[in-house]
């Protein structure tokens, strides 16, 4: 693949490579879901819409990204959470108000990015958005997830290269870019407010909004799972022999990178770790599920017995 890029990079039978490299990448990742981060997903079919010329596809996946994106973040999760989290880096506890602002902000970037008159704006908002995401998270900030800092700093690229001072480009000419791209990118994470569509193909990520699971074992079950798997078990309380595996720590701990937090793949993990250890009775798999529209929200346990079936 690497190999492909560089031919493709290098003008050599661009369409016809990245063809070959798009089925590669698709094959790739269906060996494991984890492979579906955001931007694999969005990079790869960006790549597939220059190689034919779309470059107004390119534009309607970066303005739906930044749309779905705040709108993801229109939740409890994110405003009493995952932004006060990221504003620590600041100091001082910082208003609700303020965190719903900037998911608003987020997705009405987006909106301007499509509309001439508020295009210029809106680029100079999202590149300051990037700026504030890479000093929260950075280096100098938490120091935290550093797979998503080359991201933020492309989305920066993207948004200057793309929209500052084009007049030319309108909705129609988007929608026009092709409407697989509108239905992947601009319909289909609609869907996941109500569970039907995956919450990172709708570009939900640190949206303060995912699946959480965490397995609770008993000590002497925790001393049967792989070594590297026990570093990243903690004690759930030391005045009673229960251990606890965070699997967005383990994810983090190996990967870098958040888990693909879906329940079919959460339930997959608990399956293997069950497996593991013997499909002990003395572990249990607690779900936290994501918050969705119209529906109200229960903790889901599961049982190896339960997870077996």
């Amino acid at each position: 693949m690497l190999v492909l890029l560089v031919l493709i990079a290098a003008g050599l039978r661009v369409r016809a490579l990245t063809t070959v490299f798009a089925l590669l990448a698709v094959v790739y990742s269906l060996f494991d879901q984890q492979r579906w981060q955001p931007w694999f997903y969005q990079y790869v079919v960006m790549l597939v819409a220059i190689a034919f010329g779309k470059v107004d596809a390119c534009r309607f996946i970066v303005a739906s990204i930044y749309f779905w994106s705040g709108v993801q973040k229109l939740n409890p999760g994110f405003t009493e959470h995952t932004f006060q989290w990221m504003m620590e880096p600041f100091g001082g506890s910082w208003p609700v108000g303020l965190a719903y602002g900037a998911a608003i902000t987020e997705s009405a970037i987006g909106v301007g990015l499509m509309i001439a008159a508020w295009r210029n704006l809106a680029v100079v908002l999202a590149i300051a958005m990037h700026v504030f995401i890479l000093a929260s998270i950075g280096p100098w900030g938490h120091n935290h997830n550093r797979v998503v800092w080359p991201w933020n700093l492309v989305m920066a690229a993207l948004v200057i290269l793309l929209f500052w001072r084009n007049s030319n480009v309108t909705i129609r000419n988007l929608v026009k870019g092709g409407y697989v791209v509108v239905a992947l990118f601009g319909v289909m994470p609609a869907l996941s407010l109500i569970g039907l569509w995956d919450s990172y193909l709708s570009f939900s990520l640190y949206s303060g909004n995912q699946n959480k699971a965490t397995i609770y074992m008993d000590d002497t079950v925790a001393g049967k799972l792989p070594e590297a798997v026990q570093q990243v078990v903690s004690v759930y309380n030391s005045d009673f022999p229960v251990d606890a595996l965070d699997l967005e720590d383990w994810s983090y701990d190996e990967l870098n990178v958040p888990p693909y937090a879906e329940l079919r793949v959460i339930r997959n993990v608990g399956r293997q770790v069950c497996r593991d250890t013997g499909n002990s009775p003395l572990m249990v798999m607690i779900v936290e599920p994501r918050r969705l529209w119209f529906q109200q929200r229960h903790s889901i346990q599961y049982t190896c017995a339960a997870l077996s079936k």
